[in-house]
């Protein structure tokens, strides 16, 4: 009775050292330059999908969103390959994962914002009308959703991607990414020259900014 009882206490010890030992290959695992390259195209078009379709259920119209006039927005990208490349080393710690990434989000769309109104003369998106909001520019509740977005990213979205991408051979890989980067190339020398603007994309910077807490 009591050998059975070891062997099973035994067992269940093995099997968590197993599950941990798993879940740990599954996001602390080195991602390769292609696997970052694809990533953040797939983390921009994934956003461009993700405003197009909320426009398309708040005003019923479908809107080109961005900055660009590609499928892509740029922004969701970079968060996203920040995610892995500035908080991987502290997945181990989700709460720190969460508050390091609502700081992170918020820095990284607050300048954009700002610069995009500096060079454009134009923003691009509005948070004035929501409750503590800096400038328009950032907003507490939208920044806790790039957190938890960010989370997703780093625990379970980028772990299953790459795995997606490891299945392409390297020389179709490579070519993909070269091909990837040559359009977003193309199309962000268009968009300098040709701004994309207009309803539902820009707004006058004179109509937002101001502070609300």
């Amino acid at each position: 009775m009591a050998r059975d009882m070891v062997i099973r206490i035994s067992e269940g010890v093995r099997r968590q050292f197993t599950q941990e030992r798993f879940i740990a290959a599954e996001y602390d695992r080195a991602y390769s330059l292609t696997s970052m390259i694809l990533f953040f195209f797939s983390a921009s078009t994934v956003g461009w999908l993700w405003e197009v379709f909320l426009h398309i259920f708040i005003d019923g119209a479908i809107i080109n969103r961005g900055t660009t006039w590609g499928p892509w927005l740029p922004i969701y990208g970079v968060g996203g390959v920040m995610t892995l490349v500035l908080l991987k080393r502290f997945a181990d710690k989700p709460l720190h994962v969460f508050v390091f990434a609502y700081v992170g989000s918020g820095i990284l769309e607050y300048t954009t914002g700002w610069a995009l109104e500096q060079f454009r003369g134009v923003k691009y998106w509005d948070y004035s009308e929501s409750l503590f909001n800096i400038n328009g520019r950032v907003c507490l509740e939208v920044l806790a959703l790039f957190a938890v977005g960010a989370c997703a990213i780093l625990y379970i979205a980028a772990p299953v991607m790459d795995d997606l991408f490891r299945k392409i051979p390297r020389t179709g890989k490579i070519v993909l990414c070269i091909v990837l980067i040559t359009l977003f190339t193309v199309d962000l020398v268009f968009s300098a020259i040709y701004p994309k603007m207009g309803p539902g994309i820009t707004m006058d910077v004179s109509e937002t900014t101001r502070w609300i807490f």
